[in-house]
């Protein structure tokens, strides 16, 4: 399984005053195409910074990020934010939604930086809609929708573009139990048309879906193993 995404002796340092505290320290890890890995860990373990880090939204302070095969610090800004739009999907706890905007106009916000013609900025943002089984809420704003059809939103749009790399942050956790266990199962099933997706989560039953898990403990891989498959 060739590589999509490889991480070589990451470490990541935060600004704290006039120290710094280190997030990840010396990571190595790949995800190969079309794999389903889940990242856990406990609270502060750093499982967030490796994500942001796959996801060329922060740099590393040493090491290397790979996309592809390309160094991410080879990159400049504007590089690196065409990168994202057009071959990362980003999913978070929070659902970043525009409170003003449809669901199918959030959806749509992708391709708005990507320059795509606005016709067909709707016609792709209501089939990702339909992907998520939310086609009858095309127009509903987001405080119309409940939490889980929220996330829908958030996951169409990550869609929307038809990304290589599907990212997911902690994406049940402002969910009920039920909910969550539904978004788990539509990642699922979008592994299953061959995407490949990363998943945080601190809950074991979540991560248990994933082919892989890595757990992260004091910014380190503690361990690796596979889930299922």
């Amino acid at each position: 399984m060739n590589p999509l995404v490889e991480l070589r002796k990451v470490v990541k340092d935060y600004p704290m005053g006039a120290t710094s505290f280190r997030a990840l320290r010396g990571v190595d890890l790949a995800v190969g195409e079309g794999e389903f890995l889940a990242i856990t860990g406990p609270s502060g373990s750093g499982k967030s910074t490796l994500l942001h880090l796959m996801g060329a939204l922060h740099r590393p302070t040493q090491g290397q990020v790979l996309f592809e095969g390309q160094d991410l610090a080879e990159l400049s800004v504007d590089e690196l934010a065409r990168l994202r739009n057009a071959k990362i999907g980003f999913v978070f706890q929070q659902f970043h939604l525009l409170a003003r905007l449809t669901a199918w106009e959030n959806v749509a916000l992708p391709m708005v930086y990507a320059r795509v013609h606005p016709a067909a900025r709707r016609e792709r943002a209501l089939a990702a809609l339909a992907r998520v089984g939310l086609s009858a809420f095309a127009h509903h704003r987001p405080n119309q929708l409940s939490g889980g059809q929220q996330q829908r939103v958030a996951i169409a749009r990550a869609l929307v573009n038809n990304p290589k790399l599907l990212l997911a942050d902690e994406p049940t956790g402002n969910l009920d139990t039920r909910t969550g266990q539904e978004i788990v199962e539509l990642f699922v099933s979008l592994h299953g048309e061959g995407r490949t997706v990363v998943i945080v989560s601190h809950e074991p039953e979540i991560a248990a879906r994933a082919e892989r898990i890595v757990i992260l403990r004091d910014g380190l891989v503690q361990e690796e193993r596979r889930a299922r498959g």
